[in-house]
């Protein structure tokens, strides 16, 4: 009977184990996604529509539902505030503040630095 409950057990913690593991590729896919959409957004924004980079870092950030929408109200953010810093250093200064809120991973990371 022990053995049994013990097998349970184990299986049972196995399972909810790999349904978290599960549920944050989901949420890594999605927020890829989101990404992938926002820069899409972003460039149409400011090839076509002409508009500044903050505000349309801004635009893109009320838009989007995600978690993605933190990285670009950061970088519209330091935009704003920020008068001496260069662009590149608002959008790697936004990057290094609201990643831990993302469930993207390094590779993605050094991708959007080298933006």
């Amino acid at each position: 009977m022990i053995k049994l409950i013990g097998a349970i057990f184990i299986i049972l913690s196995s399972s909810l184990i790999g349904m978290k593991v599960a549920s944050y590729y989901v949420l890594r896919s999605t927020q890829l996604r989101q990404l992938q959409v926002a820069l899409q957004w972003l460039e149409t924004q400011i090839v076509y529509g002409s508009t500044p980079l903050h505000v349309a870092l801004n635009h893109i950030a009320v838009r989007m539902n995600g978690d993605v929408r933190y990285l670009f109200a950061a970088a519209a953010d330091a935009l704003t505030h920020l008068q001496e810093a260069s662009t590149r250093e608002c959008w790697e200064s936004a990057i290094e503040k609201e990643w831990h809120k993302t469930a993207l991973r390094k590779p993605e990371k050094e991708v959007l630095l080298q933006l």
